[in-house]
């Protein structure tokens, strides 16, 4: 999608300093391929409120049975931030580990 246009990258990261269990932080990042300039969501579209409000539908859709927790926060806001990139089949968001559930919990939006 759009790939002549921009390019969008994840970005996962692991530390371990010794404790009991390592920290692990992922990021997403969107950029003009043209221009070098990094984009936001509310760059991808014209009615950016839409958007947010369609992942916000299907992030409460998808996580409704489970063992999950702040998901409504999450849900609001993950756009605003670095925790979304676009690949081949379109924009994934995702929670970092321990955010609203277990786990990691990517969440592939088409």
């Amino acid at each position: 999608r759009a790939a002549s246009r921009m390019l969008s990258v994840k970005c996962s990261v692991f530390d371990f300093a010794g404790a009991i269990q390592g920290a692990y932080d992922d990021s997403g990042a969107t950029f003009d391929a043209a221009t070098g300039e990094r984009l936001s969501a509310s760059d991808l579209t014209d009615d950016y409120a839409a958007l947010k409000a369609l992942v916000r539908e299907r992030i409460m859709a998808d996580t409704v049975s489970g063992s999950y927790f702040d998901v409504e926060p999450f849900a609001e806001g993950v756009l605003d931030g670095d925790q979304w990139y676009l690949d081949e089949d379109g924009l994934t968001v995702f929670a970092n580990i321990y955010e609203i559930g277990t786990g990691g919990v990517p969440l592939q939006l088409r």
